[in-house]
C-alpha cells in the first residue's frame, strides 16, 4: 500500500489509477452499508405489515362471526347444512371464505418465520384451523367451494393431486389445508373405535 502511494506521488500513471480505484472503493463502502441497513429495515417493516394485516383480518372475522350467533362458529361443533335455508347457507360459506382467507394470510406470515416466538404463534394458528376442521360443515365448504370436489372420496382413492390447483389460493397453502383435512378425518375415524390410541396434541405444521 505504501509503495502504491509512493509511486503515485512520483506521477506513475498506473499507481495513480490504482489510488483512484482505491478511493472509489472506500467511498462506496459507506453507501453500501447504508443500503444494506435500509434493506434490512424495509424487510422488517414488510414482515410487521403482514402481522398487522393479519390482525386486522382476524378482528374483522370475529366481528362478523359474532354477528351470526346461529352458526356458533367459535365454539360449536358444526351444523347440518340441510337444516339451513339457502340464504343462511350462503352466509355461512361467505364467513368460511373469510376464515380460510385469514388462515392463508397467517400461513404466509408465519409459516417461514425466523424467530421461535413467531413459530410458536404459527402453531397456535394451526390449532385454530384444526378446531374448525372438526366441523363437518367447514369440511363440506372446503369440498364444495374451495376444492370443488368430494374430498373424502378423493382422499380415499389417493387422488388428492387432482383437486390441488382448482381454487384461487396458493398451491402450497392448498396442500397444507389438505394435510390438516386428512388429519381431521383420521381423528374422526379414531374416535369411532373404542380404546383407540390418542394422537399427540401438537404436531409439526
Amino acid at each position: 500500500m505504501r509503495e502504491l502511494f509512493t509511486a503515485a506521488a512520483t506521477g506513475d500513471a498506473d499507481a495513480l489509477s490504482g489510488v483512484a480505484s482505491l478511493f472509489s472503493i472506500i467511498a462506496i463502502l459507506p453507501a453500501a452499508a447504508i443500503f444494506i441497513v435500509n434493506q434490512a429495515l424495509q424487510n422488517v417493516q414488510l414482515r410487521e405489515d403482514k402481522y398487522r394485516y393479519l390482525n386486522d383480518k382476524y378482528n374483522d372475522y370475529l366481528v362478523r362471526a359474532l354477528e351470526h350467533p346461529l352458526f356458533n362458529l367459535e365454539h360449536g361443533s358444526g351444523l347440518d347444512l340441510k337444516t339451513l335455508e339457502d340464504n343462511e347457507r350462503c352466509q355461512l360459506f361467505i364467513l368460511y371464505e373469510l376464515y380460510t382467507s385469514m388462515i392463508e394470510a397467517a400461513f404466509r406470515a408465519y409459516k417461514h418465520a425466523w424467530t421461535s416466538s413467531r413459530r410458536t404463534q404459527w402453531q397456535g394458528w394451526i390449532d385454530y384451523l384444526d378446531r374448525y376442521m372438526t366441523r363437518p360443515d367447514y369440511r363440506r365448504f372446503l369440498s364444495l367451494v374451495l376444492f370443488r370436489a368430494d374430498l373424502d372420496d378423493a382422499l380415499s382413492r389417493d387422488q388428492e393431486r387432482q383437486v390441488v390447483g382448482l381454487s384461487e389460493y396458493d398451491t402450497e397453502f392448498e396442500i397444507f389445508l389438505l394435510e390438516r383435512y386428512k388429519r381431521s378425518l383420521r381423528l374422526a375415524y379414531r374416535d369411532t373405535i373404542p380404546n383407540s390410541p390418542t394422537e399427540p396434541v401438537r404436531e409439526k405444521g
